[in-house]
């Protein structure tokens, strides 16, 4: 199950969630995801529908491909993808 501020990374390369430890940066969380105020977070919702809300926002999650892109390393590999 998913904990505020954390997606599911069973498929991913490596890589963490940093930070959200406390109660205070799990809060900024939601401000900043949801648009909220801090005074809305903390008094104007149940803090388990808070939890909810951000468990169920959309989210890109790469596919394999896109999670191995090729770097490009010359002029002509930069032609060669812009065209």
């Amino acid at each position: 199950m998913y904990r505020l501020g954390e997606r599911d990374q069973s498929d991913t390369q490596g890589g963490s969630i940093e930070g959200g430890a406390t109660p205070w940066g799990e809060i900024g969380n939601v401000v900043k995801n949801l648009g909220v105020t801090p005074h809305y977070a903390l008094w104007g919702t149940g803090w388990v529908n808070l939890q909810m809300m951000m468990a169920d926002t959309p989210y890109w999650k790469p596919t394999k491909e896109d999670s191995t892109a090729k770097m490009i390393e010359s002029k002509s590999e930069i032609r060669d993808f812009l065209m």
